[in-house]
């Protein structure tokens, strides 16, 4: 049985991250992946500024990307099961979104962690984890291995907080359902990034515009999920971007995302840390989760070097959802009348450009709430 410092279990953006700043500081770190890289990964494919400066930070730098559309603006609209309405074109100074595709960006990520020395174990599922003394040993098919902490950013559907005893199952309260086609044959819209509200109590409508390709979906609560199908059955027949009303023909993926903006005060047990959606850290007002994956998995590998990951449930309550509290503040305000915030936004620049720093990483929700409140609910 191989004895590592670190074991990592889930190469996305949170292992990927945290495994590469371990590598750096000589801390002898695997990652284990259990599917086969680089492996599909269903998503929309936006990636905020903020996930970009954090990676910069860490001293992660991506190579160029086959798909990597810079985005200067966003369209924001609302959308029910009768009609679609673009509302306002809100233009950036600079980009502060980024539309890629996902099993190439995750790829580019693990790439850059095993240049810098981690090892790699692809293609193995974790069936057990048992903790022997003060080591965590890992089990799957033909394989052992051991170490003092251990890093579970698995995702949503990961197994090791569950083997761990962390939770059982997610609540469907705490889980959003997506819903996603990739196109090649629509008309471009006159922003790349293009969200819709209200046609859902939480969540949105989507239209990514990748240059080739684009993603069109739809995602909210998994409870309130019986009627996502149509609803995204009306959206395509209403947005105008597809040159087809119908879906017949469209090749639909659907994916969980953690909708619970952080689950409270549990993402440690002594050494073992939960990171990015395994731990449910995902923006609950636009589901976005990678830039809260890579400041998770930056946290946790910062525990480690400094050998005190007591730290890590208190370092993840101070920067990450601390903020989210107040997305969830918003999610709230937003679903009251989805249209007169949108119109707001498009009416008051000040409003909007604030909602932007969030993206860019140069604000907060906390933050947006204290200037905008009074004007969102008078």
């Amino acid at each position: 049985m191989t004895n590592y410092d670190v074991i990592v279990i889930g190469a996305g953006p949170a292992g990927a991250t945290a495994a590469a700043i371990l590598a750096e500081s000589d801390i002898n770190a695997l990652l284990i992946e259990r599917e086969k890289l680089p492996r599909p990964k269903i998503c929309g494919g936006a990636v905020s500024k903020r996930a970009l400066s954090l990676l910069e930070a860490a001293n992660i730098i991506l190579p160029e990307l086959k798909t990597f559309k810079k985005c200067q603006s966003m369209q924001l609209g609302t959308f029910d099961f009768e009609s679609i309405e673009h509302l306002a074109t809100i233009k950036f100074e600079n980009e502060a979104a980024y539309l890629t595709d996902r099993a190439e960006f995750d790829y580019a990520l693990v790439q850059n962690a095993i240049t810098k020395g981690v090892e790699l174990k692809q293609n193995l599922m974790v069936t057990n984890i048992k903790k022997e003394n003060s080591q965590f040993i890992i089990i799957g098919d033909d394989f052992r291995a051991k170490a003092k902490y251990l890093l579970c950013a698995d995702g949503v559907n990961g197994t090791s907080a569950i083997l761990l005893g962390f939770r059982d199952k997610w609540n469907d309260d705490e889980v959003g359902l997506c819903i996603e086609s990739s196109i090649t044959d629509y008309e471009p819209p006159p922003s790349p990034l293009n969200f819709y509200f209200g046609g859902v109590k939480w969540g949105y409508a989507w239209f990514f515009d990748k240059g080739d390709h684009a993603s069109i979906g739809a995602g909210t609560v998994l409870k309130d999920a019986s009627n996502l199908r149509r609803l995204f059955n009306s959206f395509v027949k209403h947005s105008g971007y597809i040159n087809t009303s119908s879906t017949e023909n469209l090749k639909l993926n659907a994916w969980r995302i953690p909708a619970t903006g952080g689950i409270s005060g549990n993402f440690a047990k002594g050494n073992a840390l939960l990171l990015g959606d395994a731990a449910g850290l995902v923006d609950p007002f636009l589901g976005e989760g990678v830039s809260y994956a890579i400041q998770s998995g930056k946290i946790a590998a910062e525990c480690i070097i400094n050998n005190n990951s007591d730290d890590y449930r208190k370092k993840i309550e101070e920067e990450i959802t601390s903020n989210l509290k107040y997305a969830k503040i918003l999610v709230k305000i937003v679903k009251l009348n989805p249209k007169r915030f949108i119109k707001l936004l498009a009416n008051d620049n000040a409003i909007a450009m604030d909602y932007v720093k969030i993206v860019l990483g140069d604000s907060t929700y906390r933050q947006f709430l204290k200037n905008t409140f009074k004007k969102m609910v008078i």
